[in-house]
């Protein structure tokens, strides 16, 4: 929405100015990273391309967005805030901007791999199944004709276990809901 655009617009007017002021604790990142995960997730949901998100698109914030936001991102590969680097992984895959930077994707990937999976929070883990769907969409297909699944931390016993904990909450929920009603209202 255009309400977001400007807030967006002025979240990179804030980051540019403070990036002219001096240099940040975050190395010369002057957005917060968990501030830069949550836009790279806003802008993702919105459909939007980074240089597009903003009320303005042809302004200095539209080109500075990309910048802003994947650096943001690039922080959180040393942040001990799994939930931040998940969200922000996910919105990369979605935006298509995953093999940015050296494969930034990638990067955030292994710090959550290193990070305890004990600790994930609920949203991380649901963002962990998008993100593993996300990057098995975008895989190779196998003899089979299946997309293969992708390896690394996915196919770890505690990330199986806390994704599949996931899922089983996310269904209970939805049953609990009256969603099921809705939808089977609406496609009658």
């Amino acid at each position: 929405s255009s309400r977001a655009g400007f807030l967006l617009a002025r979240a990179l007017q804030d980051d540019l100015e403070a990036r002219d002021e001096a240099k940040s604790a975050y190395s010369g990142v002057s957005m917060s990273p968990v501030a830069g995960s949550w836009w790279l997730a806003a802008v993702a949901q919105s459909g939007l391309a980074l240089d597009g998100a903003t009320d303005k698109p042809e302004g200095s914030f539209a080109q500075h967005a990309e910048e802003a936001l994947l650096s943001s991102a690039e922080a959180l590969v040393d942040a001990d805030d799994s939930a931040a680097a998940a969200r922000a992984l996910w919105g990369l895959c979605s935006l298509g901007k995953a093999a940015e930077r050296e494969n930034l994707g990638e990067k955030l990937l292994s710090s959550l791999a290193a990070a305890d999976a004990k600790s994930f929070s609920a949203e991380t883990w649901e963002l962990l199944r998008e993100v593993k769907t996300a990057m098995a969409a975008g895989s190779e297909v196998t003899e089979e004709g299946e997309d293969a699944a992708p390896e690394g931390p996915f196919s770890s016993e505690a990330w199986r276990q806390g994704m599949d904990a996931s899922l089983e909450a996310e269904r209970a929920s939805f049953t609990a809901s009256t969603r099921p009603e809705e939808l089977r209202g609406a496609l009658e």
